[in-house]
C-alpha cells in the first residue's frame, strides 16, 4: 500500500483514542441504537481500502474539517457516504455501518465526488479533527470543532502532510484554512460546497486542478 506510513499514522494516533460526550471517534466506538455490529472495525476496513486505492503517492492533499453524522461518522472516510458507495458513486469499495434500512446520504460528499471524481487519485484527504463533533447528546447532529479541538489535531494534520509532502495544499472551509495558518503552511482556500457553495467548490477545485495539470506550482494563500 503506497500510504501505508499514512495509514499507521490513523492507526497508532486515531483510531484508540475515546470519544468525548461531543466528539464521537467512529474509528474505536460504536451506539448500538445507530451502528451495525463492528461498526468500528467495517469504518476502518473502509478507509484502508481507500487509502490502498492509490496506486501511486498523491501530489495534492484536500484538508476538510470534520466527519459529518450522515457521512464519514459512518463511513469511517472523509467527504463520503453509505449512498455513494451504495451507487458506486466512488473510485474505491466501502460497506454500510449504520442500522437504517436506506444508505445515509450527504449532499456535501455528493458535490464533492462530483466535482472530484475525474481528478482521482491525483489528491488524498484529511480532516482537520477526525472525529465527529456533535452536541452533547445528540449523537447525529453537527457542530464546528472548538478551537481547542482544532489544536489538539494540529500534530496529526502536520504529520499527514510530512507523509505526503503535497505540492499543493487546498483547504476546504475556514476551520481548515484556520488550522494551516497555525501551522505556517500555504494553501489554496476553497469555498466549502454546503450552504449554498456548491458552484464557488467547484469553480475554485477545476481552476487549481487546471493550475496543476499544466504544470503550474500551487499559488500559495496571501
Amino acid at each position: 500500500m503506497i500510504l501505508r506510513e499514512l495509514w499507521r499514522l490513523y492507526q497508532q494516533e486515531i483510531f484508540e483514542r475515546p470519544s468525548q460526550p461531543a466528539l464521537f471517534n467512529p474509528y474505536r466506538d460504536a451506539d448500538p441504537s445507530l451502528d451495525v455490529r463492528a461498526a468500528a472495525e467495517i469504518r476502518r476496513s473502509n478507509l484502508r481500502a481507500y487509502l490502498a486505492a492509490f496506486p501511486e503517492r498523491p501530489d495534492t492533499i484536500v484538508i476538510g474539517e470534520a466527519p459529518g453524522p450522515r457521512g464519514g461518522r459512518f463511513t469511517g472516510v472523509p467527504y463520503t457516504s453509505e449512498r455513494l458507495y451504495a451507487c458506486d458513486g466512488l473510485p474505491f469499495r466501502g460497506r454500510k455501518t449504520s442500522l437504517r434500512d436506506e444508505s445515509c446520504a450527504e449532499s456535501t460528499a455528493t458535490i464533492f465526488w462530483n466535482v472530484m471524481r475525474p481528478h482521482f487519485p491525483r489528491f488524498v484527504i484529511w480532516n482537520t479533527v477526525p472525529y465527529h463533533p456533535h452536541r452533547v447528546g445528540e449523537a447525529l447532529s453537527i457542530r464546528t470543532p472548538a478551537a481547542s479541538e482544532v489544536d489538539a489535531c494540529l500534530d496529526l494534520m502536520a504529520e499527514a502532510m510530512r507523509i505526503i509532502e503535497p505540492n499543493c495544499i487546498l483547504a476546504v472551509g475556514r476551520i481548515a484554512q484556520h488550522a494551516l495558518n497555525k501551522l505556517n503552511h500555504d494553501f489554496i482556500p476553497i469555498r466549502h460546497p454546503s450552504h449554498g457553495g456548491a458552484t464557488e467548490f467547484e469553480r475554485g477545485m477545476q481552476n487549481t486542478f487546471t493550475q496543476i495539470n499544466g504544470s503550474v506550482k500551487c499559488i500559495p494563500s496571501s
